[in-house]
């Protein structure tokens, strides 16, 4: 109230120079007369004062505006990070409505162990953001952007993941339980011992990514890279691997015989399995010591 007054104040004075020196332009304009120069000369004088000021108001008035709209985002921004529904959901739409999901205020955003269950989420940029421990259940994170995101130990179970961006993120232990996936970018990402038991990829990259000790079962992969990435103790039982590329992958061959199908897939060798369900599987040999966690074709 008081920066109002103020302003009010300071925006009052500069127009009473304007008007002043209008007044005494007008009054001392007398053709021939002495006081025509001197009039004219306090006249801009005055007109020159009164632009300053405003001006100068203008400006600090902006920079009010500056200092509380990132107050309000900062407070908004911690509110999002609480555990409480409620007060993070709602922390959620006010700082989507003034377009701080999407402009970069959320980059590195701590946001640790947030309840931001069935949260719209969509197309926020989250990269580098603290989400470990966060519930998303329900959440909607279509085309969102979540690179090197740490969402360890996060609960996404359900979450609309579709075409979102989560390249090099931290998921390592993250329960992303029938998660929809479709056209899902998660090279480079660590997603040991995390749960895609029942989930359905379609179209996900997840070249180079480290699925070790994974809970695979049940989940189906379909026209989706796997290449070079880590399989190692992932538990693929009766997952189908339809139109996927393996080229490189670290598997070994017992975890190829859990598999369900393999239609038109790409086997580690390069080789490509045929359109029936898997029910025999070439042998690969395990030389995970012997060659750096590489799994190669006999």
């Amino acid at each position: 109230m008081r920066r109002r007054r103020k302003g009010n104040l300071v925006r009052a004075i500069g127009a009473v120079f304007l008007l002043l020196s209008l007044l005494v332009g007008w009054v001392g304009y007398r053709p021939g007369k002495f006081l025509e120069g001197f009039a004219a000369n306090i006249s801009t004088s005055l007109a020159g004062i009164a632009i300053t000021v405003l001006i100068i108001d203008y400006l600090n008035e902006r920079w009010r505006e500056e200092i509380e709209s990132q107050r309000l985002k900062s407070q908004l921004i911690r509110e999002m990070g609480s555990p409480d529904s409620g007060i993070a959901l709602r922390a959620v739409q006010e700082l989507s409505a003034s377009g701080f999901l999407t402009d970069g205020s959320l980059v590195e955003a701590n946001l640790g162990n947030a309840n931001l269950a069935r949260a719209d989420l969509k197309g926020a940029n989250l990269q580098r953001a603290n989400l470990s421990g966060a519930k998303l259940q329900w959440a909607k994170l279509s085309s969102a952007n979540l690179q090197y995101a740490d969402l360890q130990w996060a609960d996404l179970t359900s979450a609309d993941l579709n075409w979102a961006d989560l390249r090099g993120a931290e998921l390592r232990g993250a329960n992303l339980r029938e998660a929809k996936m479709d056209i899902v970018k998660l090279s480079e990402a660590d997603l040991r011992s995390a749960d895609l038991s029942k989930t359905v990829l379609t179209s996900v990259d997840l070249s180079g990514a480290n699925l070790r000790e994974a809970n695979l079962s049940g989940t189906l992969f379909f026209e989706t890279n796997l290449k070079q990435a880590c399989l190692f103790d992932a538990n693929l039982d009766t997952a189908t691997l339809n139109k996927c590329d393996l080229t490189g992958a670290q598997i070994e061959n017992r975890q190829l015989k859990q598999v369900r199908s393999l239609a038109y897939t790409i086997l580690p060798d390069g080789t490509k399995h045929g359109e029936k369900m898997l029910l025999t599987v070439p042998k690969y040999k395990d030389t995970r010591q012997k060659t750096n966690h590489q799994s190669r074709v006999l």
